[in-house]
This record gives C-alpha cells, sequence and structure tokens, in this order.
C-alpha cells in the first residue's frame, strides 16, 4: 500500500477518457501513475483518424459528455448542446492541463507485453524504436473495446472499407455507397452522406433499433437528460417479468419516435416486439428514409459483397435476392475487443471471446477479476460513458490506494457468474449492462 514516501505505482494502458480518468484519480488517491499510449496524442477514438470526423456532433450532450469534475466551457461550443468530435478532443485536452496530468503520460509508447509478478506487473512497452519495461505494483487496463474493426470476412474486395476508415461525407458526392448496418456509426453515416451522394443504400438486421432525434420532440430537452432522469412515479421495473419490461420499453421508445413517423416506416425497420428494444440517437435519419423523395433507401442483410478491380463497382446481394452496384461499400458492422499484449494465460482467466462483440470478457463488475489481482479493467465494456468512467476509475483507484477494501473473493466468484449468465442469456439486450450504459 502507498505512504508518504514511496507511493505504490500503477501503469495505466491508454489515454483515451478512461485512462486519463483513471490517471486524475491515481495522482488524487496517491498513487504513481504512467499512462502508456501508443497514439501520438490522447483522446482515444475522439482524436480522429478512426471514424469519427470533424462535423459529427456527440449524440448525447455537452452535460453528460463529460466528468463531473470539469465541465465543459460554454465558449468553447459551436452548438448549445452537443460538441463537435474536436470539441470533445479538446476538452480531454483541458482536462489533462487542469489536473495536471502531462507528465504522467507516455504517447507514443505501446505496451506489448504486461505479465505477472509477485505482488505486481512487469510492463514491457516500445518508445523511440527501442523496447522498455518497469516493474508496477498496479495495472489497470483502459484499451476500450473498439481497437479492431469488425468485417465479414465474405465483405472484401476494392472499394470496401470500415466505418473506422470513414473520414468526411464529402469524399462521397456523387456516388452510389451502400452502408451495411443501422446501429450508431451505420445511421449517423448513412444521413451524414445522403446530402451529397447519388444514392445511398442501407442495408439493416432482423433487430433494428429505434432511431431518435437528440432532442426530445415536446420539450427540447437533450435526450440523455431524460434517460438519466428518475421520475418520481417511475414504475419499479423489478416488479415487471421480463416481457412486461421490454414491452413498456418498445412503447417508450415509439413516443419518442413518434407516432405518425413510427407508423409510416417500412417494415424492415420496425423493430422486433418480442426480444429487447434497441435505441440509437442520430438526427434526420428517418426524415431522410420517408422523404417524398427519399435520400435513404432500406434493403435487407447484405449476403455478399464482391469488388470489381477493373471497374471500380462493387456488386452487393442482399438476404431478399435482389441486387445492387455502387462505388462503395461502408462496413458500420462493429469492433472487437483485442488484448496482444496479454498472455494466454491471462485470457483464459478473462475468458476471453473476441468473437463475443457483447461480452468478450468476464470480470466481476466489469473492472476485477480474483485470480488477477492488482489488475483492474476501466471502460472496457460495450457502451461505456463519462459518468460510469470516471465512477469505474474513482472506485479501483480507492481499492489500490487502500481507502477502500477490495470486494472479497466471494463477492467476486459471485460477480462473475452474473457476468456468465449475461453473457449466456438470450435474446440479448442492446447492452450488458444497461443502468450504465446510454
Amino acid at each position: 500500500m502507498p505512504n508518504n514516501f514511496n507511493p505504490s505505482t500503477v501503469a495505466i494502458v491508454g489515454a483515451g477518457p478512461s485512462g486519463l480518468a483513471a490517471a486524475k484519480y491515481a495522482r488524487e488517491f496517491g498513487l504513481s501513475p504512467v499512462v502508456f499510449e501508443k497514439g501520438s496524442a490522447v483522446g482515444g477514438l475522439w482524436k480522429g483518424g478512426t471514424g469519427i470526423w470533424s462535423t459529427m456532433h456527440s449524440n448525447i450532450s455537452h452535460y453528460s459528455c463529460c466528468f463531473s469534475d470539469w465541465p465543459f466551457k460554454r465558449a468553447t461550443l459551436s452548438s448549445e448542446m452537443f460538441p463537435t468530435a474536436p470539441e470533445v478532443h479538446h476538452y480531454l485536452n483541458t482536462y489533462v492541463v487542469e489536473f495536471q496530468l502531462g507528465e504522467f503520460i507516455k504517447l507514443n509508447a505501446e505496451v506489448t507485453s504486461i505479465s505477472a509478478l509477485s505482488g505486481g506487473w512487469q510492463i514491457t512497452w516500445t518508445e523511440q524504436g527501442s523496447s522498455k519495461n518497469k516493474a508496477f505494483d498496479f495495472v489497470i487496463i483502459c484499451c476500450g473495446i473498439f481497437a479492431s474493426p469488425f468485417v465479414p470476412s465474405e465483405f472484401r474486395g476494392e472499394n470496401v472499407i470500415h466505418s473506422s476508415q470513414f473520414e468526411c461525407p464529402g469524399r462521397y458526392q456523387n456516388k452510389d455507397v451502400l452502408v451495411v448496418g443501422n446501429a450508431f456509426s451505420g445511421a449517423e453515416i448513412s444521413r451524414a452522406i445522403s446530402d451529397v451522394a447519388s444514392s445511398v443504400v442501407n442495408s439493416v438486421g432482423t433487430r433494428c433499433p429505434y432511431v431518435i432525434p437528440r432532442l426530445v420532440q415536446h420539450s427540447k430537452t437533450p435526450q440523455d437528460l431524460h434517460f438519466y432522469n428518475r421520475p418520481i412515479d417511475a414504475e419499479p421495473t423489478q416488479q415487471l417479468s421480463e416481457k412486461e419490461a421490454w414491452k413498456k420499453r418498445h412503447e417508450m421508445f415509439q413516443k419518442y419516435v413518434g407516432e405518425d413517423i413510427y407508423r409510416a416506416l417500412p417494415d424492415l425497420l420496425k423493430p422486433n416486439q418480442s426480444v429487447p428494444a434497441q435505441v440509437i440517437i442520430c438526427d434526420g435519419y428517418y426524415e431522410k428514409i420517408l422523404a417524398p423523395t427519399p435520400k435513404i433507401s432500406i434493403k435487407p442483410r447484405t449476403v455478399s459483397v464482391v469488388g470489381d478491380s477493373q471497374s471500380g463497382r462493387v456488386k452487393v446481394k442482399f438476404a431478399d435476392s435482389t441486387e445492387w452496384e455502387c462505388d462503395t461499400v461502408i462496413c458500420a458492422t462493429g469492433f472487437e475487443l483485442v488484448l496482444p499484449f496479454m498472455d494466454e494465460k491471462t485470457k483464459n482467466i478473462l475468458k476471453y471471446d473476441p468473437r463475443d462483440k457483447f461480452q468478450p470478457i468476464l470480470t466481476h463488475e466489469t473492472m476485477l477479476h480474483p485470480d488477477l489481482p492488482n489488475m483492474a479493467l476501466v471502460g472496457v465494456y460495450r457502451g461505456p460513458f463519462f459518468a460510469a468512467i470516471e465512477l469505474q476509475a474513482r472506485w479501483v483507484c480507492s481499492i489500490f490506494s487502500g481507502i477502500l477494501d477490495p470486494p472479497s473473493f466471494d463477492e467476486m466468484r459471485s460477480g462473475l457468474e452474473k457476468e456468465k449468465k449475461i453473457r449466456e442469456h438470450t435474446p440479448r439486450p442492446q447492452f450488458p449492462h444497461p443502468g450504465e450504459s446510454f
């Protein structure tokens, strides 16, 4: 445990929002952090170049897209409510300055190995072309789950890209574009390019989400303030059966969409009422589809994609056996969690399954494992947002500093069983931990 003369050391892998929050609380609770960031800047996805483009706005308001002790400065925002991607990145840089984190961050330092020591962890990383290593008392993994873009193996060829490679709508001027998937990235990219492309086809799966605007229609307040608010007269969900809870959630989202819009949607876009509802936030997506001259056409699941190197065009086939030819295919098909710095023993302890994009690892409260002492994960789960990331960072740093006792072995074993049940449950909800996700 740390003392005034020799504080315990903690290695933090990743300098996105999770890593920065972990560094801030490590310092606050008397630990000595070193943050390893393989890129040339802090910010994680928000630094750009990963499917986050300059004109894209956050889908939650600045009230929620921040840490509790460092709110956005209104003067830095071009929009009254929703910051752009560069503004979020700027915010994270000001967080580094405000809490004096810069001297603890190593940029262009990629962790290549984390191995267990007696009472700690050996960290090996590359920096300026050479390999270095150092022993730490603790390690916090903050690599996020958006590390490795997933593209189905049958979707290959010229002009087939993943949504993480999307840079700006203008590149698709006068192009015929297929966007595969209509979750967060798929809907946002479809809408963004629909004003400049010759045609946009959005290929959707069998579990379509409700797509709601950033502002609640009747009150013009941000959706996140409604979702993160608990009404006084709310009916306790624990008193409802699973299917009753699903039904209430479907009814709620239909109201957010608007009854007229919902009734007008093509059948392919209407969410399946027999499974848990899913929701994304995107302005104008339905309106582009329902316009008198639609800007976005909807097709069922894409079953094959074949690029033609000679013509540069891409031939696609859909689940209804129809075919189409386009200039570009953008695969908004998600990400896989990759942990290249972990050995197979550690991955096996975590029950790591990169194919499972819903619950790729099993840890107590998504943070701790009884068989991996002095290790924690922050923000490494599906659907993290700033408030949950901050609470996780605060909790694990409180434990590592000795301010709080860690959960007992039995508590953590029980937590692992809970996570295992979440992984195995069918049908799956949108997020494994809805109370910690948007």
